[in-house]
């Protein structure tokens, strides 16, 4: 026992110096904003001199997704890495993309390959607006007063566009119209959980805020009660993407019976609405006298905005199907090409082998037939000499 304790701490210390000096990834930096290329870096820790150019940084498979219970949209599959070294010696992984962004909330992981070892990173990004936000606080700073006729379409306080995107005390709205569920459920899920869960969850706890019972009927300007962590995963992801993909279908086919939304009451003529002070009561009430066809129009186009995106989003999760079996049949035959290498690089070695077992052989047959002639004549030397005597 006492001779192997030696040894246990000769490998420790052995083993120290690489773990102390394993390759790691720091946080994320965003340059770019909503509505443009993809622009950020990620921090490459513990780097040596000569060893950057061997590590690959991908996108990780539609596998490690799953289980990390992370969704995997088409928009990722956009998302380009580059490791490169900066003017002041840091290494650094810089992400972009080629066509602008339009989602305000990615979450992704990062693979990290290198000759010592692979890792995997999770990162979520938020992209602000392209209006900073001091130019919205300004416009906002004094609000007013401004009589609405009765005619007008709503007598809730308008709000700026920053404020309307509220996520607090277990609630999330209003819903704008440019809104999806899926957008919403994915910036609201909890770790764990998928968009698919937690668009279902949302369903069961705001069905007032959805024309029929199903994901794809979300009426605009709904509040809703964002659901706790247990209810979201009441469902498993795979039951929730069965259940998500029957009612898109559903959807899709008419099968869903929206329901009209009820007209606006009538409102007092003093109903107060908040606007900057900057803008003139008048040039306000000018501007608000909306009439009844122009509301109709406004919705109508808003649900077929809706009935686009959801369909664009259909789209993108056959393409996710796609690439990910895609990705399943690339990874067997990479595995397949790697299996034949293997048993051609053995048969290489197997000729070999052969080849040097065969030039054994011939050069023991040739020392042996030496070795015969040798004695054949040694023996008949002996004759003729025992014959002459």
């Amino acid at each position: 026992m006492l001779r192997k304790l030696p040894l246990a701490i000769a490998i420790a210390l052995a083993v120290a110096p690489f773990h102390s000096q394993a390759l790691g990834l720091g946080k994320i930096k965003t340059r770019s904003v909503l509505n443009q290329p993809f622009d950020a870096e990620i921090q490459l820790l513990s780097v040596p001199p000569g060893e950057l150019d061997g590590v690959r940084v991908n996108l990780a498979t539609p596998e490690a997704f799953d289980r990390a219970g992370v969704d995997r949209p088409y928009l990722l599959s956009k998302l380009r890495f580059k490791t490169l070294r900066k003017a002041n010696g840091d290494a650094a992984i810089e992400v972009f993309s080629r066509n602008s962004i339009q989602e305000p909330y990615l979450n992704f992981l990062v693979e990290v390959n290198w000759p010592r070892g692979r890792m995997v990173r999770e990162f979520t990004v938020l992209l602000d607006p392209p209006l900073t936000t001091g130019r919205r606080a300004a416009a906002v700073t004094t609000p007013t007063s401004v009589t609405m006729p009765a005619s007008a379409v709503s007598t809730r306080t308008v709000q700026p566009e920053s404020m309307a995107r509220v996520a607090s005390d277990g609630e999330y709205g209003p819903v704008q119209r440019n809104e999806t569920l899926w957008t919403i459920a994915n910036g609201t899920r909890p770790a764990g959980a998928s968009a698919n869960q937690m668009m279902l969850a949302i369903l069961k706890a705001n069905p007032q805020a959805f024309a029929a019972d199903n994901i794809n009927t979300l009426k605009a300007g709904s509040i809703l009660r964002i659901p706790s962590a247990e209810d979201v995963k009441a469902l498993s992801a795979a039951e929730a993407t069965q259940i998500a993909n029957q009612q898109y279908a559903d959807w899709k086919q008419g099968a869903v019976k929206t329901v009209a939304a009820p007209k606006t009451p009538d409102t007092p003529a003093t109903t107060p609405i908040q606007q900057p002070a900057t803008t003139s009561s008048v040039d306000e009430e000018a501007r608000l006298k909306l009439s009844g066809s122009d509301v109709a129009g406004q919705s109508g186009a808003g649900e077929d905005a809706e009935a686009i995106k959801q369909e664009l989003l259909a789209a993108q999760e056959k393409v996710i199907t796609a690439e990910s079996e895609s990705d399943e049949i690339r990874g067997q035959m990479e595995e397949m090409q790697a299996e034949l290498l293997d048993l051609k690089r053995l048969l290489e070695l197997k000729d070999r082998q052969l080849s040097q077992l065969q030039a054994a052989n011939d050069e023991s047959m040739a020392t042996a037939e030496e070795t015969v002639e040798m004695v054949e004549e040694t023996v008949e030397e002996t004759i003729e000499e025992t014959a002459e005597d």
